[in-house]
């Protein structure tokens, strides 16, 4: 059975902005994908996200497998609200 870490990097706009002013050795960087990163020195640490961004949830769950796929858009709420 795969183990799922489903946690989330929710930074505010003035966090990364205070990051950004002075927040080393901490950094963002651009990464080849156009997104930033958060990095110490060269290592990456954190990826700053939209919070509760359900379609693209959905649009990254569709590269699942269809057993892993169910298990997090139905299965745990299924369990969680005992439905």
């Amino acid at each position: 059975m795969a183990i799922i870490d489903v946690h989330t990097h929710a930074y505010t706009r003035e966090y990364l902005a205070l990051l950004r002013a002075r927040g080393e050795p901490y950094h963002l960087k651009v990464r080849p994908d156009g997104k930033e990163e958060i990095f110490r020195g060269e290592t990456p640490i954190a990826y700053p996200h939209q919070v509760h961004d359900a379609p693209g949830m959905f649009a990254k769950s569709e590269a699942m497998e269809p057993d892993q796929r169910h298990a997090i858009r139905e299965g745990n709420a299924r369990r969680l609200f005992r439905i």
